[in-house]
């Protein structure tokens, strides 16, 4: 993890392994005992990651938001309900990162929140503008 003006790291495409490489970064920081933050934007359900990162308490918070994935697993909710979650999620996010209390911040399926319409893309370009220096973002998701 890089000691000076933080990074901006971008895990996208098809399949799996994005929130894994996320994650891989997490590990690696609480053992050099900084302290993470992850937001998941759409995933609402147990998951491993979920369980396996709890493990990492007092060096990682982990928030769930959002109302599952869209159109996809089963969902019949509203667009309009799935927007307002994701806006929650993108304002606990936001006030976590400014706070300047977290070493890395994860947003996870947030590129796909944005590129989905579900979020303005101008708020996770806010998230680069408004980085706290020595901070490393991460934002994941299918583009």
């Amino acid at each position: 993890m890089d000691s000076g003006k933080g990074l901006v790291i971008l895990y996208t495409g098809e399949g799996k392994g994005k929130t894994t490489a996320a994650l891989g970064l997490v590990l690696r920081a609480v053992g050099y005992k900084r302290k993470c933050l992850v937001v998941q934007f759409g995933k609402v359900w147990f998951t491993g990651e979920l369980a396996g990162v709890k493990l990492l308490s007092p060096f990682v918070k982990f928030i769930q938001g959002g109302k599952g994935f869209v159109k996809i697993m089963g969902d019949k909710l509203p667009l309009q309900e799935h927007k307002k979650a994701a806006k929650e999620a993108f304002e606990r996010l936001y006030k976590e990162m400014v706070s300047k209390k977290w070493d890395v911040v994860v947003a996870d399926e947030i590129v796909g929140a944005a590129s989905s319409g579900l979020l303005p893309e101008s708020l996770v370009v806010k998230l680069f503008t408004d980085k706290p220096v020595g901070l490393d973002l991460i934002l994941t998701g299918l583009v």
